[in-house]
Formats: C-alpha cells, structure tokens, sequence
C-alpha cells in the first residue's frame, strides 16, 4: 500500500507539473505581470502546496514490516530451555500477534500519508482551476 501510494504521489506531482507548464505557460505569455493576489498567484500556490504534499508522502518514513527471526528463535529457544515444546498452532499464533501489532503500529502513519495525498489531490483541482480562471480572464 505505501509503495502504491508513493507511486501516485510521484504522478501527482508530473501532473501538476505539467499542468503549470502548459497552462501557466499560455496564462503567463498573455499577462504583463504576476499578481500574488490574482488567479496565477492562486495556481502558483496550489501548484507548491500539491508538490510540498508529494514530497511529503514521497519522504521517508519509519515503518515496520518485517518481523525479527532472532526474537522468534528467542522466545522458541526459552520455551525449549524450560522443558516447555512448542507447538505449531502456539508458533503461529506468535507470528499472528507480531504481524498484528506491526500493522497496528503501521495503520496510524499510512493514515496520515493517504490524507496528505488526498490534499495533495485537492492542491492540483484547485491549481487546474484557478489556471482555466486565470486563463479565460485574459
């Protein structure tokens, strides 16, 4: 899921770019000027907001989705040393735990970067629009 998000996210901002590179280049060549309080200053902003919300699901972050062989071994070879077998439902029921508690401790982070992408979404509506604005107004 984070690779697919951070896939789209990197679509995202091509789109945005080229969107400001084929209608801000028209908007841009038919106005004297760049207001910051006019349509283009609107589409430039929306155009950094959709590519600072890329860069952010783009960036790095901590997540966990592997689960460590040492500590299973660790905890099978404690069951053996007090005499205790372990068995396969015992053994698979760990494994469920850890897996569950990594997804659990995932869910909250690949939360957030799905909401910073659906912003990012917003910014480039918003930029679209305020470019065709910007654009049927000259």
């Amino acid at each position: 899921m984070l690779e697919d998000l951070r896939s789209r996210s990197a679509t995202l901002v091509a789109a945005a770019a080229l969107v400001t590179s084929f209608l801000g280049g028209s908007a841009l060549s038919r106005s004297d000027a760049i207001e910051p309080w006019s349509w283009t200053g609107v589409a430039f902003a929306a155009f950094l907001l959709t590519a600072a919300s890329s860069l952010a699901v783009l960036w790095p972050v901590r997540l966990r989705f592997s689960i460590s062989a040492g500590e299973m071994l660790e905890l099978v070879h404690e069951r053996q040393q007090a005499s205790l077998p372990v068995t396969s439902t015992e053994a698979l029921g760990e494994l469920a735990l850890r897996l569950e508690l990594m997804y659990d401790g995932n869910a909250p982070r690949i939360q957030a970067l799905l909401w910073v992408f659906r912003l990012g979404i917003l910014f480039l509506s918003i930029e679209v629009a305020a470019w065709t604005v910007a654009l049927w107004r000259l």
